[in-house]
């Protein structure tokens, strides 16, 4: 039995497996897609102490990785599905075996909204452009989204593609530092961008041909050409696994507090 079972791997899951390490417990980390989370799928990372201009995410979370593990813990792949407390202590399923540690810390980390719209299970529909942004060299993409990550990421798929189109809800609502950067990149012709525009539909038959989009001012309809569509709208919390556990749970749209 460990003496502390984390579930997920990001920064917050990983520092609190280097300290638990570090005072000899017993740990290990679950994880069941990447470790690192959502770190790992980063291009560049320029304003994290300690991470140099040009430090991409999964290198710093290789770093992190391997700090916790030089103090003992123990990564290991596997879904956590459920988390029940015993007399004595906490009782896992992971992958459908059963796990005990005296005590758990959920660092489940987010995942993406997704767009609610007919289309959006249609290959060619993504939410990182790091992990699949090369596919679209010489192509046109469209991102959805007005926020920091999606301005971001668009000026990533510019390496890639041979035009970005950004359609934004509401105005861009990017720090001052990439709006500059997409004021360049508009500029220069590799991105355009449609502000109080609302993404209707992403049409296509098995795979991606563009967006149906609608002027929130007017209220009139048309279409963007697209070979590929990028979705950043948003993050939900992860935690939706503890919800038959026994767990008390309070979930908004961007926290989830997990009392064990």
């Amino acid at each position: 039995m460990d003496d502390l079972a984390i579930i997920g791997s990001g920064p917050a899951a990983l520092t609190a497996g280097l300290y638990a390490g570090r005072e000899k417990l017993a740990v290990s980390i679950y994880e069941k897609a990447s470790m690192g989370g959502q770190l790992s799928a980063i291009s560049a990372i320029e304003n994290f102490p300690g991470a140099p201009d040009g430090s991409t995410g999964m290198e710093l979370a290789n770093r992190l990785r391997e700090q916790a593990k030089s103090f003992g813990a123990q990564l290991r792949y596997g879904e956590v599905s459920s988390v029940k407390r015993t007399k004595d202590a906490f009782e896992l399923v992971v992958d459908g075996q059963k796990k005990r540690a005296k005590a758990v810390l959920v660092a489940t980390g987010c995942t993406h909204v997704h767009l609610g719209v007919p289309g959006e299970k249609l290959a060619g529909v993504h939410y990182c452009a790091t992990c699949d942004g090369a596919f679209y060299k010489g192509k046109n993409i469209a991102v959805v989204g007005g926020a920091n990550s999606a301005v971001q990421e668009a000026l990533f798929l510019t390496r890639f593609a041979n035009h970005v189109t950004i359609v934004a809800l509401f105005d861009i609502m990017a720090c001052d530092v990439l709006q500059k950067r997409l004021a360049e990149a508009v500029k220069a012709g590799k991105v355009k961008v449609l502000t109080h525009t609302e993404t209707l539909e992403i049409t296509g038959e098995e795979r991606v041909s563009g967006l149906r989009v609608k002027d929130s001012k007017t209220g009139k309809e048309s279409s963007v050409k697209a070979d590929g569509v990028f979705v950043f709208i948003g993050l939900k919390p992860s935690a939706e696994f503890l919800a038959n556990s026994g767990v008390e749970l309070s979930i908004t749209r961007n926290k989830c507090y997990v009392i064990l």
